[in-house]
């Protein structure tokens, strides 16, 4: 059996990062570079892969090969950099390097995201969205485009205009978990709670696991008079983090607005000893320990 070459092994990582199997990819992209270690494209791949597994500053260093070989696509190698350096925390090189691309080719869409995440980063918002909306131009399907620009435009209180973006990113990808979960929030800023219970709902049915999304649901829910609802999702979500202490202080408000004290004073005492400075929960077990007197002693309400 004849050895394997480095277009061989090339392959193999393209077929392994098409079934993301990034880890296996890399391999046989390292296993080529010893056979080519001048090939651009190898560096490159190998970058992606990296990234996609989370070790960005390997990657920033495969993509900076690339570049030095005079990759025949330098736009993408900087875009790939660009990203490498944002989730590094280096917005500023992450600018760097999306403004590069943007010199290379002003039309690839990408490269405005990716500047778009530099100046968010920097708290720089009104360029920021400036950028997306560039990008959406560009590539009207982008659904990260509008996902981003909606962020944005939540920091700068249009909530309508996050609302609307947030709307667009889940019509391009109903799969978009962040999409749900930022539409809820604006929901309860425009007094939705309704909505945000029906988004937060989508993104606990994406994933089941997700914390943040119970607490929001049971927050809407709350403020619903839905409380058997609102005692499931807080429930959920101590579930889920044990130590989590604004789920004590919800479920035990919830708790005493049903009428359960002892299980109500069990969660404010639980959530100040995870978080003593909640003192809108030290409030709230003052007022059951004045109705309750024979739950406690009132002057516990100073425990840290």
């Amino acid at each position: 059996m004849a050895d394997f070459t480095a277009e061989d092994y090339y392959k193999h990582g393209l077929a392994y990062a098409g079934q993301g199997e990034y880890g296996k990819a890399i391999n046989a992209y390292s296993r080529a570079l010893r056979l080519a270690p001048d090939v651009a494209e190898l560096y490159y791949r190998r970058g992606i892969a990296r990234y996609r597994v989370g070790h960005y500053e390997q990657a920033v260093v495969d993509y900076t090969r690339a570049i030095e070989l005079k990759h025949s696509r330098p736009c993408h190698v900087y875009v790939g950099r660009a990203w490498a350096h944002y989730h590094s925390g280096h917005p500023n090189l992450a600018f760097r390097d999306s403004d590069r691309a943007i010199q290379f080719n002003p039309n690839h869409a990408a490269a405005y995201v990716g500047r778009g995440a530099a100046f968010q980063a920097q708290d720089e918002f009104d360029r920021a969205i400036a950028d997306y909306t560039a990008a959406i131009h560009l590539n009207p399907q982008d659904g990260e485009a509008y996902l981003r620009r909606g962020t944005a435009r939540q920091v700068k209180k249009d909530w309508r205009g996050a609302m609307g973006d947030y709307t667009t990113a889940i019509q391009l990808n109903p799969c978009t978990l962040d999409a749900y979960i930022q539409r809820a929030i604006v929901s309860v800023v425009l007094r939705d709670h309704a909505g945000a219970v029906a988004d937060c709902s989508e993104a606990i049915h994406l994933d089941p696991a997700c914390t943040v999304a119970y607490l929001k649901r049971g927050l809407s829910r709350k403020a619903l008079n839905d409380f058997e609802g609102a005692l499931a999702d807080f429930t959920a979500v101590l579930r889920l983090d044990s130590d989590h202490a604004v789920g004590y202080a919800n479920r035990g408000f919830v708790y005493h607005q049903l009428g359960d004290h002892t299980r109500a004073l069990a969660d404010y005492d639980a959530a100040l000893s995870l978080d003593p400075g909640l003192e809108k929960v030290r409030q709230n077990r003052a007022l059951l320990l004045e109705l309750r007197p024979d739950l406690g002693n009132s002057n516990d309400d100073t425990r840290r």
